[in-house]
């Protein structure tokens, strides 16, 4: 499938979660909640569309230091 949808807000957050290697996406509902102040629900439907559509972003887009986060937040 060719790459051609631009990732929103949410969709950068979670590639930068998963080339941080801190979790394992599937753990990646807590970190949502807590960015965005979501309630889980959302934010687990959020994780669902992402990793649904994933192969279909743009990730080349966005530049690398788009991806620096602060992950000690559950340490």
């Amino acid at each position: 499938m060719e790459k051609n949808l631009m990732p929103d807000e949410y969709d950068c957050y979670l590639e930068g979660l998963r080339r941080s290697g801190v979790t394992n996406m599937f753990g990646a509902t807590r970190y949502l909640q807590y960015e965005f102040g979501l309630d889980r629900r959302d934010a687990m439907e959020i994780l669902s569309s992402w990793m649904e559509h994933y192969e279909e972003f743009d990730f080349d887009c966005v530049p690398e230091s788009a991806f620096d986060y602060d992950y000690d937040i559950f340490f």
